[in-house]
């Protein structure tokens, strides 16, 4: 919200003894009387003492009567629930301007504005998809994670399958925007949508939707799995040794060799159209700012390897909310829904001026692949690598990922990995998705 507050200037051509009154405005604004007295000094007809008073100094002021200095009414910007959504709020500077987040993109509404009487307005009223209370679980429980686990940081995002509203995009670390300054740039930043890693196994859904949609035989088949399996001279491990697998096993278990075997039977066009049509490469136009298209390089730039690293989740890089709404649209019985976090914009006074609606790209995969994806990612809870995820209260349906990061800096491989799962929910009619 915005609230009234004083902001203190002076003309230093009314004061003619600005020692005499630097003692005073220093003890009730906290400035350095050096500092005050080169202001007061100047040449000018108008010099910012101090922006955004509090009330009780404002008053203080007030009653010295003092000649040459004056107020000006400005609106402050506040935060009540202060880190409560904070990566996606973002925040105002001391001139009322958005520096980040919702407050950025859409400061051209929220900014106040004057009319033809030079009187200043409110501006718009933006209202967000975020369910409030989903949020803050979200931010509590990730907060929780990374600090047991000793993590740099941790995401959660939720979605509503069937309309593609963001109920809730919460990050650990975040910040106080009432308090910004004090918060580095790694605090601030909105991991969702401005940073993209390679998924890992989260990625093995993708390629079981192309093999689904171009060599659906391949269900019939079995694969076997030592622990390992050499491509283009590269040697690739496996989660362990499997032995004769299924397609259905090989995502249950998460099987590297078996999802390999099968990418071979697949053109690399086929495996690249159908990541494309997921949504990967490009931006959800989430309107978000700072969002980042990830990277899903074209065919003519794959190596020999490049096929199946892509089809176990590397050589390949994506955004939580890219990931997430491709999900979805598994959930969504193959409808892309774009994601938005703009439920509605209004007046100050209340008039609507923009409501929501779900932004339908169309369908991207047939109704029988999305179920068939969905039975299996159900595997993958019930008894697969995602056994903890499951629930008495409702079915669920997932899976996990884990890729090793890759430094940038060394060009190499580190020994730190990113772990994630992607979680829908009910199975049987889903409603909702969530990546953590």
């Amino acid at each position: 919200m915005s609230i009234e507050q004083y902001s203190l200037f002076a003309n230093p051509e009314e004061i003619v003894n600005p020692k005499s009154i630097i003692g005073l405005l220093h003890r009730y604004t906290g400035i350095d009387e050096d500092v005050l007295l080169k202001k007061l000094s100047r040449k000018k007809r108008f010099v910012w003492i101090k922006r955004k008073l509090s009330t009780r100094v404002y008053k203080e002021i007030k009653k010295l009567k003092l000649k040459g200095v004056y107020f000006k009414k400005e609106f402050k910007r506040i935060y009540p629930n202060k880190n409560l959504a904070s990566n996606i709020i973002g925040f105002v500077g001391v001139d009322g301007k958005g520096l980040e987040g919702i407050e950025y993109q859409f400061n051209h509404l929220l900014s106040q504005v004057k009319d033809n009487s030079k009187k200043l307005h409110l501006g718009k009223d933006i209202y967000l998809t975020i369910d409030r209370y989903i949020q803050y679980i979200s931010e509590k429980q990730i907060k929780q994670a990374v600090e047991t686990n000793n993590a740099k940081q941790g995401v959660v995002a939720v979605l509503e399958v069937k309309t593609g509203r963001i109920l809730a995009l919460a990050r650990f670390p975040n910040f106080d925007p009432n308090r910004y300054s004090k918060y580095n740039s790694f605090d601030r930043r909105n991991f969702s949508v401005i940073d993209s890693f390679e998924p890992g196994s989260t990625m093995k859904v993708f390629t079981m939707a192309s093999i689904i949609t171009y060599k659906p035989f391949l269900f019939s088949k079995k694969f076997r799995c030592k622990g390992k399996v050499v491509i283009a001279d590269a040697t690739i491990n496996c989660t362990g040794i499997h032995g004769l697998i299924d397609l259905y096993d090989t995502l249950k278990h998460s099987c590297n060799v078996g999802i390999i075997k099968s990418v071979r039977y697949l053109r690399k066009k086929q495996l690249y159209n159908t990541l494309k049509s997921f949504g990967f490469g490009k931006k959800t136009n989430c309107l978000l700012p700072a969002e980042t298209n990830g990277i899903l390089r074209a065919v003519k730039e794959w190596s020999g390897l490049s096929k199946y690293s892509i089809g176990i989740g590397h050589e390949i890089s994506v955004t939580s909310i890219q990931l997430i709404a491709a999900y979805s649209a598994i959930a969504n019985n193959g409808i892309y829904c774009q994601p938005t976090i703009i439920e509605s914009i209004k007046t100050s006074d209340g008039k609507v001026l923009q409501s929501f609606y779900p932004r339908i790209k169309g369908r991207i995969i047939k109704k029988r692949t999305a179920k068939k994806l969905l039975k299996m990612m159900r595997n993958v809870v019930v008894s697969g690598t995602a056994k903890k995820a499951n629930s008495k209260m409702f079915t669920v349906a997932g899976k996990t990922g884990t890729a090793v990061k890759f430094l940038k800096s060394k060009q190499v491989y580190s020994d730190k990995v990113l772990s994630s799962f992607i979680g829908i929910a009910p199975y049987e009619n889903p409603d909702l998705c969530m990546l953590i």
